[in-house]
């Protein structure tokens, strides 16, 4: 039953898609965004990656997960945030209490100390 279902599948993509230039998307700024992602590619290619490459190599792993931790506590509130708008308040006040534990006995959130105690991070988003 799956292989007749993933055939159906497969055969009727290859309906989803025109071939031939009148069918081709006009995008007016096509060259920009070509030039400007080259551009971005360039200087990611030449000081972002050996920037982080040497931050790596340099940074030991206690502080590199201490930092790390600071910015999932603050993604924390937007998890949290969005947890009570869909209606789910045992997620939002799990997250909630995650930020307040990690931002005091945490200090700052660089010491994951919820996870300790099991309030696990639920990760919701918009």
């Amino acid at each position: 039953m799956r292989i007749a279902a993933i055939f159906v599948c497969v055969c009727l993509s290859a309906c989803s898609s025109l071939a031939g230039k009148e069918y081709a998307v006009y995008d007016p700024g096509e060259e920009l965004n070509r030039r400007t992602y080259d551009v971005m590619d360039r200087i990611d290619r030449a000081a972002v990656v050996p920037v982080a490459r040497g931050y790596q190599a340099i940074t030991p792993d206690w502080l590199e997960r201490g930092v790390n931790n600071v910015f999932v506590n603050v993604r924390t509130i937007s998890s949290s945030v969005n947890g009570f708008l869909q209606a789910k308040p045992e997620s939002g006040f799990t997250d909630l209490s995650r930020i307040l534990v990690n931002s005091t006995l945490g200090v700052g959130g660089f010491f994951d100390v919820a996870t300790r105690m099991d309030l696990r991070y639920q990760q919701e988003d918009f």
